[in-house]
């Protein structure tokens, strides 16, 4: 980011500018509600959706296989324990 004068302008000064600089001492608050409200409403929820939909392990590596790994492996074994007449009690 630079000013109009062609000065890089570090992330203090571009909450200085953009508030107006009336925060004063307590800028700090903004930066951490923005952070938070990142954290809660932006990587949470991707990381989440990634995580458990399985898209990364196309649902056959063990870690980052997902829900998806993780019914296919429970189906499995109760279609094998099935076979035997003992069931998983669930």
């Amino acid at each position: 980011n630079q000013d109009e004068d062609g000065n890089v302008m570090d992330t203090d000064d571009v909450y200085d500018q953009v508030t107006g600089g009336t925060l004063g001492e307590f800028s700090f608050i903004v930066k951490y509600a923005v952070e938070l409200l990142l954290s809660w409403f932006v990587w949470f929820p991707l990381f989440s959706t990634v995580m458990f939909s399985g898209v990364l392990g196309c649902g056959v590596l063990p870690v980052l296989g997902g829900r998806p790994r993780d019914k296919k492996r429970v189906e499995k074994d109760l279609a094998e324990r099935g076979k035997d007449g003992v069931y998983a009690s669930f």
